[in-house]
């Protein structure tokens, strides 16, 4: 068996369109919804044994000895089982990866946006292997993340003024950067309904040389040349200066008509390069 195990990174790009799952076509398109651990009584050993269970598309329970024994690849997911969140495995596609994993089971999970320029894992924390079978879609948090997979725009796309390539000390340079609007969503089933509200609430840049400013996420002061109020005065030449522009996300959601609760989602981050060049003035006769 294979399970997906990736290092991450804890700065995290969000931008990308993630598809609905699909249920992989291997061994005859047998498909694992869910691979959950369970202890039972081995009648030679006399003690209780692990043993992995899992349950078919077809609604068979099989049981396997080894978990190296599943004849197919699977995925982490995370569900909620007798005892509450918890991760398992599963053939279908999933948003998640194992970072890490510990000899009790218990795992260190990320969301895994798919790739879509720069992206890296999102950690979510650490959660126990299931027990029972586990019911997928109740986690309120994960419904989330996988609501926000489709959802969230692509890094800002700043457009410079001079553009790229054509820096210069001494002369201002403007970045616009169109801001999305916020965006509220109600999602889940019609007895576990989700709001959900999205928006950013700044825009950072990096402009390259230590000077890291934040703007607020106002279409007239991100409007770019001339009007607009983001732009900087670069006073050393440097060809290989990196610019980032990110979105600062704010999002919450209540279930309900609860309090609201925020999410921490990263920023959303675009890097370019941005040479920045010197003019010398130089007298002739």
């Amino acid at each position: 068996m294979g399970i997906r195990l990736r290092t991450f990174a804890f700065v995290a790009i969000l931008g990308f369109s993630w598809l609905t799952p699909e249920p992989a076509q291997a061994q005859g398109s047998v498909v694992y919804i869910a691979c959950w651990t369970a202890l039972e009584m081995d009648p030679v050993l006399g003690h209780q044994v692990q043993v992995t269970r899992c349950r078919l598309a077809g609604g068979e329970i099989v049981e396997y000895r080894r978990e190296t024994d599943i004849p197919l690849v699977l995925n982490p997911n995370l569900g909620v089982d007798n005892d509450g969140v918890c991760w398992f495995l599963t053939s279908m596609s999933t948003p998640y990866v194992i970072v890490d994993q510990a000899a009790n089971g218990e795992a260190s999970i990320a969301f895994d946006p798919p790739t879509g320029g720069n992206s890296s894992l999102v950690p979510l924390g650490y959660f126990r292997r299931c027990t029972s079978e586990p019911r997928v879609g109740v986690w309120e948090e994960g419904l989330i993340w996988e609501y926000l997979a489709s959802y969230l725009h692509p890094p800002p796309t700043p457009e410079m003024s001079p553009p790229t390539g054509f820096g210069v000390t001494g002369v201002a340079a403007f970045a616009g950067v169109e801001v999305p609007g916020t965006h509220r969503a109600v999602i889940g089933d019609p007895i576990n309904q989700l709001e959900l509200e999205v928006r950013v609430i700044a825009v950072v840049i990096d402009w390259g040389d230590y000077s890291v400013v934040t703007y607020p996420p106002s279409q007239g002061v991100l409007a770019g040349f001339p009007d607009g109020g983001a732009w900087h005065l670069y006073t050393a030449k440097n060809g290989t200066t990196t610019l980032s522009v990110s979105y600062v996300w704010d999002v919450r959601w209540r279930s309900g008509g609860a309090p609201w609760q925020t999410l921490n989602v990263p920023p959303t981050t675009t890097t370019l390069v941005y040479p920045v060049s010197e003019i010398i003035s130089v007298l002739s006769r």
